[in-house]
Protein backbone atom coordinates (compact mmCIF):
# COMPACT_ATOMS: atom_id res chain seq x y z
CA UNK A 1 0.00 0.00 0.00
CA UNK A 2 1.27 3.11 -0.83
CA UNK A 3 2.18 5.67 1.86
CA UNK A 4 0.16 8.95 1.54
CA UNK A 5 2.75 11.91 2.07
CA UNK A 6 1.97 14.57 4.69
CA UNK A 7 2.10 17.78 2.91
CA UNK A 8 3.60 19.91 5.76
CA UNK A 9 7.14 20.26 5.81
CA UNK A 10 7.60 20.13 9.48
CA UNK A 11 5.43 16.70 10.07
CA UNK A 12 7.47 13.94 8.73
CA UNK A 13 11.22 13.26 8.46
CA UNK A 14 13.10 12.72 5.22
CA UNK A 15 16.15 10.61 4.31
CA UNK A 16 18.92 13.02 2.91
CA UNK A 17 17.97 11.97 -0.85
CA UNK A 18 14.50 12.84 -0.65
CA UNK A 19 15.12 16.14 1.18
CA UNK A 20 17.21 17.40 -1.51
CA UNK A 21 15.28 16.38 -4.18
CA UNK A 22 12.35 18.01 -2.35
CA UNK A 23 14.60 21.27 -1.61
CA UNK A 24 15.40 21.01 -5.49
CA UNK A 25 11.61 20.87 -6.56
CA UNK A 26 10.97 23.40 -4.68
CA UNK A 27 13.54 25.94 -6.33
CA UNK A 28 12.11 24.91 -9.57
CA UNK A 29 8.27 25.85 -8.52
CA UNK A 30 9.38 29.25 -7.19
CA UNK A 31 12.37 29.88 -9.26
CA UNK A 32 10.25 32.65 -11.54
CA UNK A 33 9.63 34.50 -7.81
CA UNK A 34 13.01 33.98 -6.01
CA UNK A 35 14.70 34.38 -9.43
CA UNK A 36 16.47 37.73 -8.44
CA UNK A 37 17.39 36.00 -4.88
CA UNK A 38 18.92 32.46 -5.96
CA UNK A 39 21.14 34.62 -8.98
CA UNK A 40 21.62 38.05 -6.95
CA UNK A 41 24.71 39.95 -6.35
CA UNK A 42 26.52 39.54 -3.14
CA UNK A 43 25.59 41.71 -0.71
CA UNK A 44 21.94 42.25 -1.88
CA UNK A 45 19.81 42.81 1.31
CA UNK A 46 17.72 39.19 2.05
CA UNK A 47 13.55 39.86 2.32
CA UNK A 48 11.65 38.15 5.23
CA UNK A 49 9.96 36.10 1.58
CA UNK A 50 13.12 34.45 0.90
CA UNK A 51 14.13 34.08 4.37
CA UNK A 52 10.93 31.84 4.74
CA UNK A 53 12.09 29.80 1.79
CA UNK A 54 15.39 29.48 3.03
CA UNK A 55 13.97 28.40 7.05
CA UNK A 56 11.95 25.77 5.20
CA UNK A 57 15.13 23.95 3.67
CA UNK A 58 17.13 24.49 7.11
CA UNK A 59 14.28 23.01 8.87
CA UNK A 60 13.66 19.97 6.58
CA UNK A 61 17.32 19.08 6.47
CA UNK A 62 17.10 19.69 10.66
CA UNK A 63 14.35 17.31 10.76
CA UNK A 64 16.09 14.62 8.90
CA UNK A 65 16.06 10.98 10.55
CA UNK A 66 20.30 11.35 10.47
CA UNK A 67 21.53 12.89 12.95
CA UNK A 68 23.25 15.98 11.88
CA UNK A 69 22.96 17.89 15.37
CA UNK A 70 26.59 16.32 16.15
CA UNK A 71 27.68 17.67 12.82
CA UNK A 72 26.02 21.26 12.66
CA UNK A 73 28.79 23.06 10.62
CA UNK A 74 27.78 20.32 7.91
CA UNK A 75 24.11 21.28 8.24
CA UNK A 76 24.79 25.02 7.47
CA UNK A 77 27.41 24.44 4.71
CA UNK A 78 24.80 21.90 3.18
CA UNK A 79 21.75 24.38 3.25
CA UNK A 80 23.93 27.36 2.32
CA UNK A 81 25.16 25.73 -0.74
CA UNK A 82 21.79 24.45 -1.62
CA UNK A 83 20.05 28.30 -1.15
CA UNK A 84 22.79 29.90 -2.61
CA UNK A 85 24.24 31.97 0.29
CA UNK A 86 26.91 32.32 2.20
CA UNK A 87 27.38 30.01 5.91
CA UNK A 88 27.62 33.96 7.38
CA UNK A 89 24.56 34.38 6.00
CA UNK A 90 22.62 31.61 7.42
CA UNK A 91 24.22 31.90 10.51
CA UNK A 92 22.53 35.81 10.92
CA UNK A 93 19.37 34.22 9.54
CA UNK A 94 18.91 31.66 12.51
CA UNK A 95 20.03 34.26 15.03
CA UNK A 96 17.55 36.63 14.18
CA UNK A 97 14.87 34.20 14.17
CA UNK A 98 14.15 31.69 16.79
CA UNK A 99 14.96 28.99 14.64
CA UNK A 100 13.87 26.02 17.70
CA UNK A 101 10.53 27.58 17.66
CA UNK A 102 7.64 25.21 16.74
CA UNK A 103 5.95 28.08 14.75
CA UNK A 104 8.98 29.87 13.37
CA UNK A 105 7.31 29.55 9.73
CA UNK A 106 3.94 30.73 10.64
CA UNK A 107 5.79 34.13 12.23
CA UNK A 108 7.68 34.65 9.17
CA UNK A 109 4.64 34.27 7.19
CA UNK A 110 2.54 36.33 9.22
CA UNK A 111 5.13 38.89 9.16
CA UNK A 112 5.86 38.73 5.64
CA UNK A 113 2.09 39.32 5.06
CA UNK A 114 1.64 42.32 7.30
CA UNK A 115 4.59 44.19 6.12
CA UNK A 116 2.64 43.37 1.93
CA UNK A 117 -0.16 44.79 3.72
CA UNK A 118 1.88 47.77 5.39
CA UNK A 119 0.69 51.16 3.59
CA UNK A 120 4.57 51.64 3.36
CA UNK A 121 4.53 48.84 1.11
CA UNK A 122 2.49 50.42 -1.20
CA UNK A 123 1.50 53.64 -3.55
CA UNK A 124 -1.26 55.60 -2.73
CA UNK A 125 -4.31 55.23 -5.16
CA UNK A 126 -4.53 59.23 -4.60
CA UNK A 127 -0.95 58.73 -6.85
CA UNK A 128 -2.15 56.87 -10.08
CA UNK A 129 -4.18 60.22 -11.83
CA UNK A 130 -0.50 62.53 -11.36
CA UNK A 131 1.74 59.14 -12.25
CA UNK A 132 -0.36 58.51 -15.32
CA UNK A 133 0.12 62.40 -16.34
CA UNK A 134 3.71 62.19 -15.49
CA UNK A 135 3.73 59.12 -18.12
CA UNK A 136 1.75 60.99 -20.90
CA UNK A 137 3.31 64.19 -21.20
CA UNK A 138 6.76 62.02 -21.30
CA UNK A 139 5.55 59.67 -24.03
CA UNK A 140 4.12 63.48 -25.79
CA UNK A 141 7.62 64.75 -25.99
CA UNK A 142 8.99 61.27 -27.18
CA UNK A 143 10.71 60.13 -23.78
CA UNK A 144 10.02 56.20 -22.59
CA UNK A 145 9.22 55.84 -18.59
CA UNK A 146 10.94 53.09 -16.78
CA UNK A 147 10.69 52.60 -13.61
CA UNK A 148 13.69 53.92 -12.28
CA UNK A 149 11.80 57.43 -13.58
CA UNK A 150 8.84 56.48 -11.68
CA UNK A 151 10.96 56.38 -8.12
CA UNK A 152 12.95 59.65 -9.27
CA UNK A 153 9.51 61.23 -10.12
CA UNK A 154 8.16 60.35 -6.74
CA UNK A 155 10.82 60.66 -4.42
CA UNK A 156 11.42 64.48 -6.26
CA UNK A 157 8.11 65.38 -6.23
CA UNK A 158 6.36 64.45 -3.55
CA UNK A 159 9.03 62.64 -1.65
CA UNK A 160 7.72 59.43 -1.16
CA UNK A 161 10.56 56.74 -1.24
CA UNK A 162 9.46 53.20 -2.37
CA UNK A 163 11.45 50.07 -4.36
CA UNK A 164 10.86 49.20 -7.58
CA UNK A 165 8.77 46.36 -6.36
CA UNK A 166 6.68 48.32 -4.62
CA UNK A 167 6.50 50.33 -7.79
CA UNK A 168 5.90 47.45 -10.41
CA UNK A 169 3.05 45.68 -7.71
CA UNK A 170 1.05 48.88 -7.36
CA UNK A 171 1.30 49.54 -11.19
CA UNK A 172 -0.20 46.32 -11.68
CA UNK A 173 -2.79 47.12 -9.01
CA UNK A 174 -3.51 50.38 -11.18
CA UNK A 175 -3.96 48.78 -14.34
CA UNK A 176 -0.73 50.00 -15.83
CA UNK A 177 1.23 47.77 -18.52
CA UNK A 178 4.99 47.38 -19.62
CA UNK A 179 5.14 46.54 -22.74
CA UNK A 180 6.73 47.17 -25.99
CA UNK A 181 7.03 50.91 -27.12
CA UNK A 182 4.74 51.81 -30.47
CA UNK A 183 6.98 54.14 -33.13
CA UNK A 184 4.35 56.49 -34.44
CA UNK A 185 4.64 59.00 -37.14
CA UNK A 186 4.36 62.39 -35.17
CA UNK A 187 3.24 64.16 -38.44
CA UNK A 188 0.15 61.89 -37.89
CA UNK A 189 -0.75 63.13 -35.07
CA UNK A 190 -0.81 66.62 -36.36
CA UNK A 191 -4.62 68.14 -35.95
CA UNK A 192 -4.43 69.47 -39.79
CA UNK A 193 -3.53 65.97 -40.71
CA UNK A 194 -6.48 64.23 -38.41
CA UNK A 195 -8.83 66.78 -39.88
CA UNK A 196 -7.77 65.75 -43.71
CA UNK A 197 -8.21 62.20 -42.68
CA UNK A 198 -11.64 62.71 -41.32
CA UNK A 199 -12.73 64.39 -44.26
CA UNK A 200 -11.18 61.83 -46.09
CA UNK A 201 -12.69 58.89 -44.29
CA UNK A 202 -16.13 60.58 -44.70
CA UNK A 203 -15.92 61.15 -48.22
CA UNK A 204 -14.67 57.70 -49.13
CA UNK A 205 -17.38 56.36 -47.35
CA UNK A 206 -19.99 58.42 -48.88
CA UNK A 207 -19.03 57.02 -52.40
CA UNK A 208 -18.66 53.74 -51.53
CA UNK A 209 -21.86 52.92 -50.10
CA UNK A 210 -23.31 54.86 -53.02
CA UNK A 211 -22.83 51.84 -55.25
CA UNK A 212 -22.54 53.94 -58.21
CA UNK A 213 -18.76 54.16 -58.37
CA UNK A 214 -16.26 51.66 -59.21
CA UNK A 215 -12.75 52.94 -56.51
CA UNK A 216 -10.53 52.66 -58.58
CA UNK A 217 -6.76 53.22 -56.81
CA UNK A 218 -3.51 54.36 -58.39
CA UNK A 219 -0.12 54.12 -57.43
CA UNK A 220 3.54 53.63 -58.71
CA UNK A 221 6.37 51.64 -57.51
CA UNK A 222 9.77 49.93 -58.54
CA UNK A 223 11.75 46.59 -58.12
CA UNK A 224 15.29 45.90 -59.06
CA UNK A 225 16.04 43.69 -61.94
CA UNK A 226 18.38 40.96 -59.91
CA UNK A 227 15.68 41.15 -57.07
CA UNK A 228 15.58 37.52 -55.21
CA UNK A 229 14.89 35.95 -52.22
CA UNK A 230 17.67 36.53 -49.35
CA UNK A 231 17.49 32.53 -47.69
CA UNK A 232 16.96 29.39 -49.84
CA UNK A 233 17.29 25.59 -48.92
CA UNK A 234 20.77 24.27 -49.51
CA UNK A 235 22.62 21.17 -49.29
CA UNK A 236 24.94 21.03 -46.70
CA UNK A 237 25.16 24.63 -46.68
CA UNK A 238 27.04 24.60 -50.48
CA UNK A 239 25.15 27.18 -51.95
CA UNK A 240 27.78 27.03 -55.20
CA UNK A 241 24.44 25.48 -57.67
CA UNK A 242 22.71 28.78 -56.79
CA UNK A 243 23.85 31.69 -59.14
CA UNK A 244 22.93 34.41 -57.78
CA UNK A 245 23.55 38.00 -59.72
CA UNK A 246 25.65 40.34 -58.09
CA UNK A 247 24.05 43.81 -57.55
CA UNK A 248 21.01 45.22 -57.77
CA UNK A 249 21.31 45.81 -61.52
CA UNK A 250 18.18 48.07 -63.14
CA UNK A 251 15.63 49.83 -61.57
CA UNK A 252 12.35 48.87 -63.51
CA UNK A 253 9.54 51.68 -62.53
CA UNK A 254 5.88 50.41 -62.31
CA UNK A 255 2.36 52.21 -62.34
CA UNK A 256 -0.78 50.85 -62.61
CA UNK A 257 -4.38 50.65 -60.86
CA UNK A 258 -6.88 48.26 -59.41
CA UNK A 259 -10.14 47.39 -58.26
CA UNK A 260 -11.98 45.05 -56.63
CA UNK A 261 -11.24 42.50 -59.13
CA UNK A 262 -7.74 42.99 -59.62
CA UNK A 263 -5.55 45.15 -62.12
CA UNK A 264 -7.18 47.32 -64.53
CA UNK A 265 -6.79 45.67 -68.08
CA UNK A 266 -3.96 47.84 -69.54
CA UNK A 267 -3.71 50.08 -67.09
CA UNK A 268 -0.16 49.32 -65.86
CA UNK A 269 2.89 50.05 -67.75
CA UNK A 270 6.86 50.04 -66.89
CA UNK A 271 9.89 51.09 -68.04
CA UNK A 272 13.83 51.25 -67.03
CA UNK A 273 14.67 54.20 -64.65
CA UNK A 274 17.13 57.09 -65.78
CA UNK A 275 17.97 58.04 -61.87
CA UNK A 276 19.19 56.35 -59.15
CA UNK A 277 17.78 58.11 -56.66
CA UNK A 278 14.27 58.06 -55.38
CA UNK A 279 11.94 56.16 -57.74
CA UNK A 280 9.35 59.14 -58.24
CA UNK A 281 11.93 61.31 -59.88
CA UNK A 282 11.10 59.27 -62.98
CA UNK A 283 7.81 60.52 -63.15
CA UNK A 284 7.01 64.10 -64.00
CA UNK A 285 3.76 65.93 -64.97
CA UNK A 286 4.00 65.33 -68.46
CA UNK A 287 4.62 61.72 -68.17
CA UNK A 288 2.28 61.19 -65.67
CA UNK A 289 -0.45 62.82 -67.30
CA UNK A 290 0.42 61.14 -70.78
CA UNK A 291 -0.24 58.01 -68.53
CA UNK A 292 -3.48 59.33 -67.41
CA UNK A 293 -5.38 59.84 -70.42
CA UNK A 294 -4.08 56.97 -72.77
CA UNK A 295 -3.66 54.09 -70.02
CA UNK A 296 -5.93 54.92 -67.16
CA UNK A 297 -9.26 56.64 -68.95
CA UNK A 298 -9.85 55.02 -71.54
CA UNK A 299 -9.65 51.41 -69.36
CA UNK A 300 -12.37 52.63 -67.20
CA UNK A 301 -15.35 50.68 -67.54
CA UNK A 302 -17.73 52.57 -65.46
CA UNK A 303 -18.11 56.03 -63.51
CA UNK A 304 -15.31 55.52 -60.88
CA UNK A 305 -13.45 57.24 -58.16
CA UNK A 306 -9.74 57.43 -58.57
CA UNK A 307 -7.79 57.59 -55.58
CA UNK A 308 -4.19 59.12 -55.58
CA UNK A 309 -1.64 60.45 -53.30
CA UNK A 310 -0.10 63.70 -53.18
CA UNK A 311 2.57 63.14 -54.78
CA UNK A 312 3.45 66.75 -56.79
CA UNK A 313 3.26 65.15 -60.14
CA UNK A 314 -0.69 63.97 -59.90
CA UNK A 315 -1.55 67.89 -58.67
CA UNK A 316 -0.98 69.36 -62.12
CA UNK A 317 -2.87 73.03 -62.36
CA UNK A 318 -3.73 74.41 -65.53
CA UNK A 319 -2.54 77.84 -64.38
CA UNK A 320 0.50 78.02 -61.91
CA UNK A 321 0.94 81.45 -61.40
CA UNK A 322 -2.11 81.20 -59.81
CA UNK A 323 -0.94 78.74 -57.29
CA UNK A 324 -0.49 80.80 -54.00
CA UNK A 325 2.47 78.77 -53.29
CA UNK A 326 4.09 80.45 -56.05
CA UNK A 327 3.18 83.98 -54.67
CA UNK A 328 6.09 86.27 -52.86
CA UNK A 329 4.37 87.95 -49.49
CA UNK A 330 3.69 90.94 -51.45
CA UNK A 331 1.47 88.96 -53.74
CA UNK A 332 0.27 86.85 -50.83
CA UNK A 333 -0.97 90.06 -49.18
CA UNK A 334 -2.77 91.42 -52.68
CA UNK A 335 -4.58 87.93 -52.79
CA UNK A 336 -6.20 88.33 -49.02
CA UNK A 337 -6.74 91.80 -49.75
CA UNK A 338 -8.76 90.77 -53.07
CA UNK A 339 -10.85 88.04 -50.86
CA UNK A 340 -11.60 90.71 -47.80
CA UNK A 341 -9.19 88.30 -45.92
CA UNK A 342 -7.75 90.04 -42.87
CA UNK A 343 -4.26 89.79 -41.63
CA UNK A 344 -1.46 91.07 -39.52
CA UNK A 345 1.01 93.11 -41.50
CA UNK A 346 3.91 91.54 -39.08
CA UNK A 347 2.54 88.10 -40.08
CA UNK A 348 5.04 85.72 -41.40
CA UNK A 349 4.81 84.68 -45.24
CA UNK A 350 4.57 81.05 -44.18
CA UNK A 351 0.71 81.89 -41.89
CA UNK A 352 -0.13 83.95 -44.86
CA UNK A 353 0.50 81.71 -47.27
CA UNK A 354 -1.81 79.42 -45.05
CA UNK A 355 -4.49 82.08 -44.91
CA UNK A 356 -4.87 81.67 -48.37
CA UNK A 357 -4.36 78.48 -49.19
CA UNK A 358 -7.66 78.32 -47.37
CA UNK A 359 -9.83 80.08 -49.44
CA UNK A 360 -8.15 79.11 -53.04
CA UNK A 361 -10.01 75.54 -54.20
CA UNK A 362 -8.05 74.86 -57.51
CA UNK A 363 -9.29 72.39 -59.93
CA UNK A 364 -6.10 70.63 -61.37
CA UNK A 365 -6.03 69.08 -64.84
CA UNK A 366 -6.41 65.72 -63.67
CA UNK A 367 -9.36 66.25 -62.11
CA UNK A 368 -10.78 68.13 -65.25
CA UNK A 369 -10.06 65.79 -67.62
CA UNK A 370 -11.88 62.15 -65.03
CA UNK A 371 -14.82 64.88 -64.91
CA UNK A 372 -14.88 65.55 -68.82
CA UNK A 373 -13.95 61.85 -69.53
CA UNK A 374 -17.06 60.32 -67.82
CA UNK A 375 -19.25 62.81 -68.74
CA UNK A 376 -18.81 62.13 -72.20
CA UNK A 377 -18.49 57.94 -71.84
CA UNK A 378 -20.87 57.29 -68.76
CA UNK A 379 -22.75 60.64 -68.68
CA UNK A 380 -21.80 60.84 -64.90
CA UNK A 381 -18.41 62.28 -64.01
CA UNK A 382 -15.05 60.43 -62.62
CA UNK A 383 -13.95 61.55 -59.06
CA UNK A 384 -10.53 62.34 -58.40
CA UNK A 385 -9.90 61.63 -53.96
CA UNK A 386 -6.61 62.23 -53.06
CA UNK A 387 -5.35 60.36 -49.96
CA UNK A 388 -4.68 62.74 -46.59
CA UNK A 389 -1.14 63.11 -46.14
CA UNK A 390 1.30 60.30 -44.77
CA UNK A 391 -1.24 57.55 -44.75
CA UNK A 392 0.14 55.50 -47.89
CA UNK A 393 -1.56 52.29 -45.75
CA UNK A 394 -4.98 53.58 -47.04
CA UNK A 395 -4.26 52.44 -50.91
CA UNK A 396 -4.33 48.25 -50.79
CA UNK A 397 -2.25 48.66 -54.00
CA UNK A 398 0.78 48.54 -51.84
CA UNK A 399 0.03 44.95 -50.75
CA UNK A 400 -0.43 44.37 -54.89
CA UNK A 401 3.06 45.80 -55.33
CA UNK A 402 4.32 43.93 -52.57
CA UNK A 403 2.87 40.08 -54.04
CA UNK A 404 4.54 41.41 -57.49
CA UNK A 405 8.01 41.67 -55.64
CA UNK A 406 7.66 38.31 -54.31
CA UNK A 407 6.09 36.71 -56.84
CA UNK A 408 9.69 38.41 -58.86
CA UNK A 409 12.16 37.18 -56.16
CA UNK A 410 10.54 33.74 -56.54
CA UNK A 411 11.15 33.16 -60.03
CA UNK A 412 13.97 35.81 -61.03
CA UNK A 413 14.50 34.22 -64.21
Amino acid sequence: MKRKQNKNLLSYRSPIKETKIYAANMKKKYIKKYKDFLQRNNGKKISDEHKLFIVKVYLNYKLMGKNFSKKINKLNEEVAHLVGISVKALKNIKNEFDIDTDNIIDKISQKYEEDRNNEQFKISENMKEPIKDFIINRGEIGLPTLTSHIREFLLETYDISVSLPTIWRSFKRFGFNYSKIICNDKNKQRKDIIEKRKEYCKKFYELYISDEYDIVYQDESYVCKNHVRGKSWAVENDFKFFKKPSGKGQRVVITGAINKYGFIKDSYEFWIANTKTDYHNNFTKIIFEKYFTTKLLPNLIMPSVIILDNAPYHKIYENEDLNPRNFNKNDLKKYLDDHNVTYNDKMLKGDLLDLALKIWKPVTKLEKMAFNDGLKRFQKPHILLFLPPYYPELNPIEFAWARIKNNIADNPT
